[in-house]
């Protein structure tokens, strides 16, 4: 049996994966578009110890939607390595979580990749953004004033764009 992940500054554990060969592309390491399924599946895993899953939705008829992403890609991750994924809440409203998942080879300090999130609660009902149940939101302004104790030490809202040079 595999050892638990290190605890990481206040982060929110969510799962450990072993990236498989249907995961690897040409240059040897995971393929860009499996970062997402992978984020995703962490967000699966994580969410219900918040009452954000699918017992939440049958209760409330009410689900998150996301609605921004940007990830960056900080080293190669490659086949059958441990990589945890962790969560960070970045900020919260009653209507909407900033979150930053961050994929960490097991026994290296620093990203190999993030995901910013911007999620917004949403009504099945009409489509519209509705405020969050009381409890669940008590319950992420918890997990975000736990978090807040340790500092962030990476870029959060970062814009995309080319770096130019002297030359252009």
């Amino acid at each position: 049996m595999e050892p638990p992940p290190k605890e990481r500054d206040g982060l929110e554990f969510c799962r450990t994966f072993h990236p498989g060969r249907e995961t690897i592309d040409y240059n040897n390491h995971v393929n860009v578009g499996y970062y997402g399924i992978l984020f995703e599946q962490a967000a699966q895993a994580v969410f219900p110890r918040f009452d954000l899953s699918g017992d939440y939705k049958a209760r409330t008829n009410h689900a998150l939607f996301a609605t921004e992403s940007h990830v960056v890609f900080k080293k190669e991750i490659f086949e059958s390595q441990a990589v945890d994924v962790y969560l960070r809440m970045v900020d919260l409203t009653d209507k909407a979580l900033h979150v930053m998942f961050l994929m960490l080879l097991r026994d290296d300090p620093d990203p190999a990749a993030t995901q910013e999130v911007l999620y917004l609660h949403v009504s099945l009902t009409d489509r519209k953004v509705v405020p969050l149940e009381a409890k669940t939101l008590a319950t992420l302004e918890d997990l975000k004033a736990r978090q807040q104790r340790f500092p962030l030490r990476l870029p959060v809202g970062q814009a995309i764009g080319l770096r130019r040079g002297r030359r252009g």
